[in-house]
């Protein structure tokens, strides 16, 4: 009877242990990201997501491509139970959030032990890219989490658990239709972990299983495309326009280069260098690290082919790399703990030396996330100036990562909103007119005024201008892609700018600019001749 009721309190206490765990982080990832979270949708792709809410159409940008049909499910979930695309977003970041923590420190508990999960879970939830992006990308998000559920079952999975090498084929097929790419970044892990298994049939039952989950998403997505030709085509423009836009504005593809192997060491650093020194620590010992030569070569092979792809083709944003941060992290832990026991066998009470050794690479992290940076020039030139350059690139992508641009763009937004609703108050004739880098962007803009017409205006510094007139999601006109594109505005209407500061003065030269930053406005004659401004001529009509 003893050891009945021993066994139910065993139970019990583990039992409560799980659900305490989750629950704790859910409320420090509410505490923390709640009270700052942006008000209005944050960026473009939120935007299209939003539209997706309503209509999946990825062949008109609802949303961009690839299509990301599983997220969309997801998010169509909690919509209808919370209503707005906001609220929706919100949602979605605070819970994937929390269980990406909770999943790193699982895996790290299992992979090292559990000071070292609950080190690599601490990084992690205080890292700045993964704050950025659970305050600016539910969507980004998932990288780190499916990352974490691929990477947790293929560790299981290594460790003999056979059960569970089915779960990381699911979970990395299934995942990828959050993020496509996933399926390139984490089959390398799996094909490793499958390596240690001979049996014909059980690595095609697993492969078997990996292809369902990926056509669980692929054929939805293709039929939602409206068949092969469509959805190639669609990506094709999407890669070609990402692509130019770089191009043209670096001039040259050695610069575009430079710049993803800059934002790819910065992005996955800036949570690295709060605990790099550790190493410093540890290095004099570094014989007790070959205990862990397995865990290495695994953390190894989950990195690195997100890392290369990311130095070699593309990383846009920050949140790109969330799919190998987790692995950083986990390093992390490992240093900070090994760190402890080097410094606390020379000293009495070692437990004393854990908390402040972890708490210095914490409070590093919420110090790089919230220090008060100012926005930074982007100065476009295509040649490398050593130091200068350095400085430039590391400027530019820690303000990316950081708060200080999260309450920019939203302080920004609600400014120029309020200032558009007193702008077209005094007006029956209004076109809002957008420019290159301005901010809100010109899809926010005709999201939260679809009936609105908004030209987007690009091409002050490229050949091939474009000019596009949406209202809400439906393009009205485009006059692009000629050496001078010719923009209809309305006779004795009123013209609303968004520009940024830097071309304020340009544009002003042009025609009688009036207002204040974000949103000024022009209020043309009906007399008004035609005027020009950088690759545009205006028309009044």
């Amino acid at each position: 009877m003893g050891v009945g009721v021993q066994s139910v309190m065993v139970r019990r206490c583990v039992c409560g242990r799980v659900v305490l765990l989750p629950a704790a982080v859910f409320l420090l990832v509410l505490a923390t990201r709640l009270p700052v979270m942006p008000e209005h949708l944050f960026s473009f792709d939120s935007v299209n997501l939003a539209l997706a809410l309503e209509e999946f159409d990825p062949a008109h940008h609802q949303p961009h491509p690839p299509g990301y049909p599983l997220f969309v499910a997801e998010a169509r979930l909690v919509h209808s139970l919370v209503g707005t695309p906001e609220r929706t977003f919100a949602v979605l970041k605070i819970l994937i959030s929390s269980i990406a923590v909770v999943l790193i420190f699982l895996l790290g508990a299992r992979m090292f032990s559990t000071p070292v999960g609950v080190a690599a879970a601490a990084l992690l939830f205080c890292n700045p890219v993964f704050w950025h992006s659970g305050l600016t990308s539910s969507l980004r998000l998932h990288l780190a989490l499916v990352s974490l559920l691929g990477a947790y079952c293929c560790w299981r999975a290594l460790c003999g658990e056979d059960r569970f090498s089915y779960g990381a084929g699911l979970a990395i097929g299934l995942g990828s239709g959050f993020r496509p790419e996933l399926a390139l970044f984490l089959v390398p892990l799996w094909i490793w972990t499958l390596s240690r298994y001979r049996r014909p049939w059980f690595l095609f039952s697993n492969t078997l299983l990996l292809l369902a989950g990926g056509a669980a998403w692929f054929l939805p997505l293709l039929i939602a495309y409206g068949g092969w030709g469509q959805m190639l085509n669609s990506y094709h423009v999407y890669l070609m326009e990402q692509s130019q836009s770089a191009l043209v504005l670096l001039g040259d593809p050695v610069v575009e280069w430079r710049r993803m192997v800059g934002s790819t060491l910065l992005w996955n650093g800036l949570g690295t260098f709060t605990w790099v020194w550790a190493l410093a620590v540890v290095w004099r010992n570094r014989s007790q690290f070959a205990q862990w030569q397995r865990q290495a070569i695994f953390l190894a092979v989950w990195l690195l082919p997100a890392f290369l792809f990311h130095m070699s083709v593309h990383i846009g944003a920050p949140g790109h790399a969330l799919v190998s941060i987790p692995a950083l992290c986990l390093a992390g832990g490992l240093c900070i703990v090994e760190a402890q026991q080097v410094l606390t066998a020379k000293r009495p009470e070692p437990s004393r030396w854990f908390k402040p050794v972890l708490a210095l690479a914490l409070a590093a992290n919420v110090l790089l996330f919230y220090w008060p940076y100012h926005q930074p020039q982007r100065k476009e030139v295509t040649q490398f100036r050593g130091w200068a350059s350095i400085k430039d690139a590391v400027r530019v992508g820690t303000y990316e990562a950081s708060y200080a641009q999260v309450r920019s763009i939203e302080e920004t937004t609600r400014l120029a909103l309020r200032q558009i609703d007193a702008l077209k108050a005094g007006s029956q004739n209004v076109v809002v007119m957008w420019n290159r880098d301005a901010v809100p962007v010109w899809r926010k803009v005709s999201y939260y005024y679809p009936s609105e017409r908004v030209y987007e205006l690009v091409g002050r510094r490229t050949s091939r201008p474009r000019a596009r007139l949406w209202r809400g999601n439906r393009i009205l006109s485009d006059a692009s892609f000629s050496p001078e594109a010719k923009v209809s505005v309305p006779v004795g209407g009123r013209l609303i700018w968004l520009v940024h500061p830097d071309v304020v003065p340009e544009l002003a030269r042009s025609v009688s600019l009036r207002g204040v930053f974000p949103a000024y406005y022009t209020d043309l004659p009906k007399d008004s001749p035609p005027f020009r401004w950088g690759s545009f001529e205006f028309v009044p009509e």
